[in-house]
């Protein structure tokens, strides 16, 4: 996981990638990815993209509201995994 600006299949061809890998909540992720996936596609067939569901007690968890706690310097430990909070707190210096 690493920030990135530009298109997706452009970051994914310069990692030499082949797969992208999205995390799916509910319907309306599904949706959007989904149109993600396709328009993607257009630009470069050769890319594949795997979809996970989210736990059931993660369903509610949206970057949002992790931004938002991170605002507030509440804890992140029952939201994210531990490497993100590392990859967090190494981007907030």
């Amino acid at each position: 996981m690493e920030p990135f600006s530009g298109l997706l299949v452009d970051e994914v061809r310069q990692r030499g990638a082949m797969a992208v890998l999205r995390g799916i909540r509910n319907n309306t992720d599904y949706e959007h990815e989904s149109a993600l996936a396709g328009v993607n596609a257009l630009l470069d067939a050769e890319v594949e993209y795997l979809y996970l569901l989210a736990r059931p007690g993660m369903v509610s968890v949206s970057s949002t509201l992790v931004r938002d706690v991170i605002k507030h310097q509440g804890p992140l430990e029952r939201l994210v995994p531990a490497p993100v909070i590392r990859f967090l707190s190494k981007a907030q210096g």
